[in-house]
């Protein structure tokens, strides 16, 4: 059974396909996504397949992202937001990412990217450290405004804590008679 190094830039590319080094001999196959036929993939019940059809032969052309998109709409509504993640990159491999929104808005096909379990991770691990930064500005800003020194280690000590515990130094921060205060934690109250 011989590998296949399936290439998706933009560019031509004509490699070797060998590795030679001393005690190694491999070969492989190569293949040029931009020289296959998309219609087997496009006749696939495999919706992976049917995306990467933008990746072939002809994949820039209007009839061919219809045709992508079509089997998208037509699709199971759990299925979507995944694949149209997966053709959101591909299209962007082959720089046709503004005409598959364009006719993503012609065909109605709704789009909420946030639901792909590929992209949501993503997109909840920026909304958290995002939240962290901010609230560490703000306490920084508002303890810097009412105190004339801050300590060196202030950066770190923020740092270290969680959001709840950023959240109660903010709280404070405005209304503390000290910087130690601000930054105190209240412990968890316990549970009867």
């Amino acid at each position: 059974m011989q590998q296949t190094v399936i290439y998706v830039g933009p560019r031509r590319w004509s490699p070797a396909t060998q590795i030679r080094e001393e005690g190694l001999l491999f070969d492989y196959g190569f293949v040029d996504a931009k020289t296959l036929n998309p219609e087997p993939l496009l006749a696939s019940t495999n919706l992976g397949d049917v995306t990467f059809a933008v990746l072939c032969s002809n994949g820039k052309r209007t009839d061919v992202i219809r045709r992508v998109l079509q089997r998208i709409k037509e699709a199971p509504t759990s299925e979507r937001p995944d694949v149209i993640a997966k053709l959101s990159i591909l299209a962007d491999l082959r720089n046709i990412g503004a005409q598959v929104k364009a006719e993503m808005e012609r065909m109605g096909i709704p789009v909420n990217i946030e639901d792909s379990t590929l992209v949501r991770p993503v997109i909840e691990r920026v909304r958290e450290e995002t939240l962290r930064a901010s609230s560490i500005d703000s306490i920084t800003r508002v303890l810097r405004s009412r105190f004339d020194r801050l300590p060196s280690d202030l950066s770190a000590r923020l740092e270290k804590l969680s959001q709840e515990e950023l959240n109660q130094v903010l709280d404070r921060a405005g209304t503390a008679e000290s910087i130690d205060a601000a930054l105190s934690i209240e412990a968890p109250a316990a549970k009867p």
